[in-house]
């Protein structure tokens, strides 16, 4: 399911390239936070409320960034303390 900034971003007509040209962003970075790809880093979580206010969307409303614990998993399955 796209997530909820992809939704809005397309019912607006607008492209990842001309929504990151608007806020100074590179469209990898556009991409990688739409898809939930990015690390969880003060720039990145600064890119994510720009696109969420810019799209009309809370930015609370919206967590699609990793924490950098969720890089050591490499099948994405969460480890339970005691397995």
């Amino acid at each position: 399911m796209p997530s909820p900034l992809k939704l809005q971003r397309v019912l607006l007509g607008c492209s990842q390239a001309a929504l990151a040209a608007k806020l100074g962003l590179s469209q990898t970075v556009v991409s990688r936070i739409e898809t939930g790809c990015a690390i969880d880093t003060p720039a990145n979580r600064e890119a994510l409320a720009a696109i969420a206010r810019f799209l009309g969307i809370p930015p609370a409303a919206i967590t699609l960034l990793k924490r950098p614990a969720d890089l050591s998993s490499t099948d994405g399955a969460e480890h339970v303390a005691g397995e």
